[in-house]
C-alpha cells in the first residue's frame, strides 16, 4: 500500500508541477484562494539562525483551520561546512514530527548561494518516502506569496506563480515554520479557512 502511494504521488507531482492547475470550485480566477482570515491567528516571523543552527515556531493545534495565507521573503544564507542553508513549513498529522506522517513545503540553497530551489518532501517518520523539486525559485529578499490549503484527502499549494495539488491519506493537525543557516521572514503568516 505506502509503495503504491508513493509511486502513485511521484506522478501526480510531475504532472501537477508542470503546469499550473486549472481554476477549482476552492479558488478564484487566477489560481487566488477565497481565503477568509481566523480572528488573532496573524504571525510575523522572522527566523535568523546562525551557521550550522536551526530554529522553529509551531502551532500545536491546526484543526480549526484549513488554509494559509503567507509572504516569504529569505533575507540571508549563511555559510556552513555541514548544513546548507534550508527553510520549510512543516504539515504534520500530529505535533510531534519525530512521529506520524508529515510533508513541509521548503526553499533550499543547494549550492550555498541565491537563487534558492523549491521543493515539497513527504515523510513517514523517521523515514523520507518522497522528494520533489519544483520549478519556482526563490530570490534573496524577494518576498513570494504563498496560498495554501488543506482538505480531506488533498493539499494545494500556490507558491507565487506555480500551483500544485496533493493527495493526502492523512490529517493535517499541526504546522510548524523552520529556518537553518540563514534568515527567513514571513510577514505575515494568517491562519484562517476557506469561504465556501
Amino acid at each position: 500500500m505506502r509503495t503504491y502511494f508513493v509511486k502513485t504521488l511521484s506522478v501526480l507531482l510531475a504532472l501537477c508541477s508542470s503546469s499550473v492547475l486549472g481554476q477549482d470550485k476552492d479558488q478564484r480566477p487566477g489560481g487566488a484562494i477565497s481565503f477568509k482570515p481566523a480572528q488573532g491567528q496573524a504571525f510575523r516571523l522572522d527566523l535568523d539562525t546562525a551557521e550550522g543552527a536551526y530554529s522553529e515556531w509551531q502551532h500545536d493545534d491546526v484543526s480549526s483551520f484549513c488554509a494559509l495565507h503567507a509572504s516569504v521573503r529569505i533575507k540571508r544564507l549563511r555559510t556552513d561546512v555541514r548544513w546548507v542553508p534550508t527553510f520549510s513549513i512543516w504539515f504534520a498529522d500530529s505535533d510531534k514530527r519525530d512521529q506520524g506522517k508529515h510533508l513541509a513545503l521548503q526553499f533550499r540553497a543547494t549550492y550555498r548561494t541565491s537563487p534558492l530551489e523549491t521543493r515539497i518532501a513527504f515523510w513517514e517518520s523517521p523515514t523520507k518516502t518522497l522528494e520533489h523539486t519544483l520549478k519556482t525559485t526563490v530570490k534573496l529578499d524577494k518576498p513570494v506569496p504563498l496560498e495554501i490549503v488543506w482538505q480531506q484527502h488533498s493539499i494545494l499549494m500556490n507558491i507565487g506563480q506555480e500551483s500544485v495539488r496533493l493527495p493526502l491519506d492523512w490529517e493535517v493537525r499541526s504546522i510548524a515554520v523552520s529556518a537553518s543557516t540563514g534568515e527567513m521572514k514571513l510577514e505575515p503568516l494568517i491562519l484562517g479557512c476557506v469561504e465556501k
